[in-house]
């Protein structure tokens, strides 16, 4: 029951991991993008550390963890080598890898993707419609929403009632839409 429990939890702090920059878009606009997303990154991961002490982890993951972070130090001590974009790489991958360290439940994190993507699709979707935002973060914040909505309708959406299915298929529409008129490039060439 315990690990039922704490495998649900890890599902839905990966998909807030997914989501984040998503659900963070509005904020971009007072605070620096590049530390917003930093500082909610490392506070899922503490939150995913604190919840997982007793856990057992996954081996191969924490293996090919530690080979790259050896990899990546070997070569920030070579010669020519700019020891900031190791870094970087380092807190990029860093978090992804250790929440992924941990056992999840995979419906809790698609059903929890999914609630937070239609959140999401509600900060995000009348950004095209203001001045000065950053069409390329506005097509990589709707991208996931609309792939997540994607796998709603093809997946989970044929035990929803026919409200929700509805819902999502607007979401979708209107998402798919945006994306296309308004997008980054790469956002187009992901759907």
């Amino acid at each position: 029951m315990r690990n039922e429990k704490l495998y649900k939890m890890n599902g839905r702090i990966i998909a807030l991991f997914l989501l984040q920059y998503t659900l963070l878009i509005p904020f971009m606009a007072i605070f620096n993008p590049s530390l917003l997303t930093a500082v909610c990154g490392l506070a899922i991961v503490i939150i995913c550390i604190i919840n997982n002490m007793k856990s057992p982890i996954k081996i191969q993951v924490f293996a090919l963890f530690i080979t790259m972070w050896i990899l990546l130090v070997l070569k920030a001590l070579q010669p020519g080598t700019d020891v900031f974009v190791v870094i970087n790489y380092l807190i990029i991958v860093g978090p992804i890898v250790i929440i992924f360290l941990f056992p999840f439940d995979k419906l809790e994190f698609l059903e929890y993707s999914i609630k937070l993507s239609k959140i999401g699709f509600w900060l995000i979707c009348w950004n095209p419609f203001v001045s000065g935002f950053s069409y390329m973060r506005f097509g990589y914040g709707m991208l996931p929403i609309v792939i997540l909505i994607y796998i709603d309708l093809l997946y989970i959406g044929n035990v929803a009632s026919s409200k929700q299915r509805i819902q999502s298929i607007i979401i979708f529409s209107i998402g798919t839409l945006e994306i296309l008129l308004y997008g980054a490039r790469g956002a187009m060439f992901a759907l």
